[in-house]
């Protein structure tokens, strides 16, 4: 039995004059989670030619791969703040072997959207090796050029708009001043900690 993807789904229905809000909903839905990007272009490559273009032109604007609500309202408010900017602002997306939140290529801008359970030194679900691990991959970033953006759930929450503009300022100013980055020295620690921190065996 042939079993559709949501994004086959999401064209059939746009062809039956179906809301694209809604849509729009469905595919940022179905298309969650660090991996959802990459499950999108696997389901889009299977596509013929002229319904990928349909795919396509459904998908501008929509935003996928978010792990969860709290990245996809901090995206939608870095894009409603870059307007016109031409950039590319991927999702969950890695550099120098770490993923990241939002990755804005161009401008060699990294976003993290932390979590107090997850990110903070006393939260819930945090222990001393992962505080470890996210200062080791912020490090690794900085020493290649990135610029690293963090912010707090509770800000993502109650001032998205300043989060936006903060993100979207840097991004201009990163595109009109064109950070140096790393080509060559890098050291064992500018590459995944888990390749080499002695605390983290079990990632090896």
């Amino acid at each position: 039995m042939y079993v559709t993807t949501p994004v086959e789904t999401a064209v059939d229905l746009a062809e039956l004059g179906h809301n694209r809000a809604e849509l729009v909903d469905f595919l940022t839905r179905s298309y969650t989670g660090a991996k959802g990007n990459d499950i999108l272009a696997e389901d889009m490559a299977a596509m013929p030619p002229r319904r990928r273009a349909a795919a396509s032109r459904l998908l501008d604007g929509v935003v996928t791969g978010t792990a969860s609500k709290l990245e996809l309202r901090a995206v939608r408010a870095i894009l409603a703040e870059l307007g016109g900017t031409e950039v590319t602002v991927l999702v969950n997306a890695k550099v120098g072997g770490y993923r990241f939140d939002v990755v804005i290529p161009e401008a060699r801008v990294l976003v993290e959207i932390d979590s107090y359970a997850y990110h903070a030194a006393d939260g819930e679900r945090r222990d001393s090796r992962t505080f470890a691990g996210d200062r080791w991959k912020a490090n690794a970033a900085t020493r290649r050029g990135w610029t690293v953006l963090r912010y707090a759930d509770v800000c993502v929450d109650a001032v998205p708009d300043l989060v936006g503009e903060q993100v979207a300022d840097t991004v201009r100013y990163n595109l009109a001043h064109r950070p140096r980055w790393r080509r060559d020295g890098l050291l064992r620690t500018d590459h995944p900690f888990w390749w080499w921190h002695p605390l983290f065996p079990a990632f090896r």
